[in-house]
């Protein structure tokens, strides 16, 4: 369809006779004389409440760079013994792998 075809149907729809009870022939709503105005002293939104940080968030990393609140002291404690235990292991399978070289 080309522009003038498209003009063409535009200005035959609007000659044509709309039928009763169409949304056009409805007139508009009267705007309420009294307008509601937000008072200047209160705001139009009610601001929102935060959470303390101290409540939900702890800063590990300062506890672990003063060494205070160890988390995973047993955790450390036991990779430790884990490490001492196995330490004979690894040395054997290192020299055992330098000597295939």
């Amino acid at each position: 369809m080309d522009q003038d075809s498209f003009r063409k149907l535009l200005h035959s729809s609007a000659s044509t006779p709309k039928p009763a009870g169409h949304v056009s022939d409805v007139p508009p709503k009267a705007k309420k004389a009294k307008s509601k105005k937000a008072e200047p002293s209160k705001p139009e939104f009610k601001p929102r409440t935060v959470k303390k940080q101290a409540d939900r968030y702890r800063d590990r990393a300062e506890e672990r760079r003063l060494g205070v609140a160890h988390d995973y002291a047993e955790v450390e404690a036991l990779a430790e013994d884990f490490e001492r235990r196995n330490a004979d292991q690894d040395r054997a399978l290192v020299r055992q792998s330098s000597l295939l070289c």
